[in-house]
């Protein structure tokens, strides 16, 4: 049988336990409050003009109501987390947007956006009472080893702003008479917690460079002469969604762009610029109509860093991304951890359509952007980073010899122009090298579109032999990007070679270099002045090659000593000195 509850109270706090048949109506001058713990399921509410339904938190709402009428109906828009860990209280004197107080059903989150940090941790709906009491949570050591979770004692707390009446999250910016970090005192004591609207992010443009950007806040004014503020670029195009191919070229009369929050764009300038974006806080949501087997340039709709995992890792057809700065997201080969920035522009490759592509909600975690530059090259090759890249995956390298160490360079030639190029300061695989394509109409040098790629390694002291091997590519930008296979070979003399120790003379130790032209039995062995064997250093069949052993004379006195290698068909003698 099914039941109907009519609310009369004025203002009724419990906890209502109906069942998924029963209704449940709101009649004007009433309202029902549903706090954190509390759970409401039926068939219908029904919010009738003048009435109110305020629940803190969206799950104390079964999914399966359905919720109608013409009164005030506020479902909590932050989660409250349900941490365990000790209490700790903040106090909140005042809040505002914009100058003004907030209302009734606006809600107040604290986070935790420190180290370790969990991110939201607490979240109340306003009552229309202050000073607001919100009861945080620390993270606590218990008996057995186990941890309640919460806040990190020490991070600095944060806050967030929910403006119910016009769906809208803001970033609060907090004025603390006492506290301000988690479990500092007995509690923290806020006299004002101010919502953040617009903001400025600065995106600098590189002089003769050619950039991704793209929108990393909501505007005013989508029009690109609104957007840019005065800033004037030689050169601006990019696809929007729905109004196709753009092109900016304020010296050719073409000032018509319209930019989108989900589009990205080249950008150039001989000299350098500086782009203010202005407008409100982005943090995703917004969807795009990505195409398979082509490349298109996204924007980042975000006002915060975000890793490519988090914006694309739901959506496993998309295999590539890069910033345009010598980063890149290739999940297949284990590359994900590119960090997203505002106000750059990131290309992208899925091998199917996405219809739609959906930026996934972010929460913004900190506004005061801290950003990254491109990835760092500080080798000795030279070459034009263009701003226009082109990965090189060097997914194996088969260093038997042991000749490629932390200096060694990585170049990428077309023909003999060097194009771009890795600094190897790992050992971890795969490696990604950055060419940097040309463009002849903005007359930039760089590689050629078709060309053969061509890759040296480039020791301290000389070139290395090498083998190379694409598995996919092999020309520039004949696919997505390149993925290739390095064999060192070793360096090989014409003759049999021993050189002079050096040092010499020398104290305790001293090195010996010595060149086999084929595989070969080796004796090295040292004597002293009286032709008395004192040292074998190396007795075994050795490859063709470059050698270099040490020697270490430590228990020897003093004096004129003689190195001698043999081989089936060689043999040579050197002297050296010990000095102690």
């Amino acid at each position: 049988m099914k039941k109907i509850l009519i609310i009369f109270a004025v203002y009724l706090f419990l906890i209502i336990n109906l069942t998924a048949q029963d209704s449940l109506i709101i009649n004007d001058g009433n309202s029902l409050f549903i706090p954190n713990g509390a759970s409401l399921c039926a068939e219908n509410i029904i919010v009738n003009l003048g009435g109110s339904l305020i629940a803190e938190n969206a799950s104390g709402i079964c999914a399966s109501a359905n919720i109608s009428g013409d009164g005030n109906i506020q479902i909590g828009h932050f989660p409250n987390p349900g941490y365990t860990g000790e209490n700790y209280t903040v106090v909140v004197q005042l809040v505002e947007i914009d100058g003004v107080g907030i209302e009734v059903g606006d809600e107040i989150a604290v986070y935790d956006e420190g180290p370790g940090g969990l991110g939201i941790n607490a979240a109340i709906v306003f009552d229309g009472i202050y000073p607001i009491q919100i009861t945080t949570h620390l993270e606590t050591s218990v008996p057995g080893g186990s941890t309640l979770p919460g806040a990190i004692v020490g991070n600095d707390i944060s806050f967030r702003i929910w403006d119910a009446s016009t769906s809208t999250e803001y970033q609060g910016e907090p004025t603390f008479q006492t506290g301000g970090t988690f479990g500092e005192g007995f509690a923290t004591n806020v006299t004002l917690v101010d919502a953040v609207l617009d903001i400025t992010v600065p995106v600098v443009i590189p002089p003769n460079t050619i950039r991704m950007t793209s929108l990393p806040v909501e505007p005013d004014d989508y029009t690109v002469t609104a957007v840019l503020g005065g800033v004037s670029p030689f050169y601006m195009e990019g696809e929007h969604q729905t109004l196709g191919h753009q092109l900016y070229i304020p010296s050719w009369g073409l000032t018509s762009l319209t930019m989108d929050l989900v589009d990205g764009y080249k950008i150039f300038d001989p000299s350098e610029k500086t782009i203010n974006y202005v407008g409100l806080p982005v943090g995703g949501g917004q969807t795009i109509n990505i195409i398979g087997n082509s490349i298109m340039i996204l924007g980042y709709p975000y006002s915060s860093s975000h890793t490519a995992l988090q914006v694309f890792g739901g959506y496993p057809s998309i295999k590539y991304a890069d910033d345009g700065q010598g980063n890149v997201y290739i999940p297949d080969w284990g590359l994900t951890n590119m960090t997203m920035y505002p106000g750059r522009g990131y290309k992208i490759y899925s091998e199917a359509d996405i219809t739609p592509f959906t930026f996934p909600v972010i929460s913004n975690k900190t506004l005061i952007v801290k950003r990254k530059t491109e990835a760092e090259y500080e080798g000795r090759l030279e070459f034009n980073k263009t701003g226009d890249m082109y990965a090189v995956v060097i997914e194996e390298i088969d260093d038997k010899w042991g000749t490629i160490t932390e200096g060694t360079e990585i170049g990428i030639y077309e023909g003999d122009k060097c194009v771009g190029g890795l600094l190897y300061t790992s050992e971890d695989q795969p490696l990604v090298a950055v060419a940097w394509m040309g463009d002849e109409r903005l007359e930039i040098e760089g590689a050629k579109k078709g060309e053969a790629i061509r890759l040296e390694v480039i020791g301290i002291d000389e070139v290395y032999k090498i083998e190379t091997e694409f598995s996919r590519g092999g020309t520039f930008g004949s696919e997505v990007f390149s993925a290739a296979k390095i064999k060192v070979i070793k360096n090989v003399p014409d003759s049999y070679q021993i050189s002079q120790n050096y040092p010499n003379p020398f104290n305790p130790t001293t090195r010996i270099k010595y060149g086999l032209p084929e595989a070969v039995h080796v004796s090295l062995q040292i004597f002293n002045i009286l032709g008395e064997k004192v040292a074998d250093i190396v007795n075994e069949v050795q490859d063709a090659g470059y050698y270099e052993v040490e020697f270490d004379a430590g228990k020897l006195s003093s004096g004129i000593y003689i190195y001698s290698i043999y081989s089936n068909n060689f043999s040579d003698t050197k002297k050296m000195l010990l000095l102690k």
